[in-house]
């Protein structure tokens, strides 16, 4: 990302990638801006099209990225990666993950991870360098902005308090990350980085958003809050 640390040499691992989806595009809204790098890698949950559909509505420029073989992977071209909500169900994705972040670590790349089960990205978590844990709620959270000046709440878009009243449907996954990680939106302002909805982790020359409430679906509808979001952590690099 632009203000954590170098980004020359971008990643990642596609080998043989499949043509993306033919999908209808919602309208966009005039309000909606974004601003990507390049083309946006994506890692799709099986049977999924909601975040394709969501990144064509606000005009950004998508490549799906191949798992498998993820260790003949050469590209060095695509800025940011995007983990499909429920992604990690597919164990081949799962699996992959220690080796996107490796790729992220050592070249700068931004991974942006929409939301997982508490109970899968659990077990995943103990195979990675960096910890995140996740748990649900049984209610429906409030949320906030817990870095006001954050230049991800700003840019290319505005996230104003309206929008937190959609962000909040059905945001049942806090997590929380290690010593170096901040919430940007929390649902706990007196202890953020503890009950954060969406958590900036950063390592070495990469870094990897998580965030705990469903974006993609609502996004391609074409929902303000989740495509400002959407737009403004693809924009942010």
């Amino acid at each position: 990302m632009r203000r954590y640390g170098p980004t020359a040499g971008l990643l990642l691992l596609l080998a043989g990638c499949a043509s993306a989806p033919k999908v209808s595009a919602p309208s966009l809204p005039s309000n909606v801006m974004a601003q990507p790098y390049g083309t946006v890698g994506i890692i799709t949950a099986p049977g999924s099209t909601s975040l394709p559909t969501a990144l064509r509505a606000i005009g950004v420029p998508y490549q799906p990225v191949a798992i498998a073989p993820l260790g003949r992977a050469d590209l060095f071209t695509l800025p940011i990666v995007i983990v499909d909500e429920d992604a990690f169900e597919d164990d081949a994705v799962a699996k992959a993950y220690p080796q996107v972040l490796d790729h992220a670590e050592k070249y700068g790349l931004t991974v942006i991870v929409l939301r997982q089960r508490s109970k899968t990205l659990g077990k995943l978590m103990p195979n990675l360098t960096h910890r995140v844990v996740a748990r649900d709620v049984e209610y429906r959270l409030g949320l906030a902005t817990a870095r006001r000046n954050d230049r991800v709440m700003q840019l290319p878009n505005r996230i104003d308090p309206d929008n937190f009243d959609s962000l909040s449907v059905r945001t049942n996954q806090l997590v929380h990350g290690g010593a170096d990680a901040r919430a940007i939106i929390s649902a706990n302002l007196e202890a953020p980085d503890s009950s954060a909805a969406m958590l900036w982790e950063p390592f070495r020359r990469g870094a990897t958003w998580y965030l705990s409430f469903p974006l993609t679906a609502r996004a391609a509808a074409g929902f303000e809050a989740e495509q400002k979001i959407l737009a403004n952590l693809i924009s942010d690099k």
